[in-house]
């Protein structure tokens, strides 16, 4: 096929260690999504915000193992993937594989992002002493689902507009 991507070397005995990689994650995510906004009837003594992170987890990963999973398939049956043949084929690999198993990790590290910002922006505009009630769980789980699904997306902001915020900071001093 004349339209591979000569960069992406992978095999297919990688790309199938990724899809049992991410079917573990999604059996463990699931039920932490799914625990996390059934609050009422399960860890009744966890705290909303306890019971937004569970459920935060759970989405995130589930989002990032939708995302990737779709990205590998679409690649396998556009015939995208080369085999590495050279050296510097198998460090292709390698990041390629990586790429593909930190994801869903940095999808829990947005989704705990997230999380704050919006407690944060909560506590900031609200008065004292008041509560969170359960629907904020509902939030956090529904933007937690992005955050894994756009992972990559939030990346290439904190890529851009990071350097740019923190270069204002410090008086546009280069990064």
């Amino acid at each position: 096929m004349e339209n591979k991507n000569e960069w992406f070397r992978f095999t297919k005995e990688k790309a199938l260690g990724i899809y049992i990689y991410y079917g573990i994650l999604f059996l463990i995510a699931t039920p932490l999504a799914i625990t996390g906004i059934l609050n009422d009837c399960l860890l009744i003594s966890l705290s909303i915000i306890q019971k937004s992170i569970i459920a935060g987890i759970g989405f995130s990963i589930i989002g990032s193992v939708i995302f990737y999973s779709k990205k590998i398939y679409k690649a396998c049956v556009n015939l995208d993937f080369t085999k590495p043949e050279k050296e510097e084929d198998k460090i292709r690999e390698f990041g390629i594989t990586a790429y593909f198993i930190f994801r869903p990790l940095f999808a829990i590290i947005f989704s705990f992002l997230l999380i704050i910002l919006l407690k944060l922006g909560i506590k900031v505009i609200s008065i004292e002493g008041n509560t969170f009630n359960n629907d904020f769980i509902l939030l956090t789980s529904f933007l937690s689902f992005f955050c894994g699904y756009s992972s990559g997306d939030i990346l290439d902001i904190f890529d851009t507009k990071g350097k740019q915020i923190i270069g204002n900071i410090f008086n546009n001093t280069k990064i």
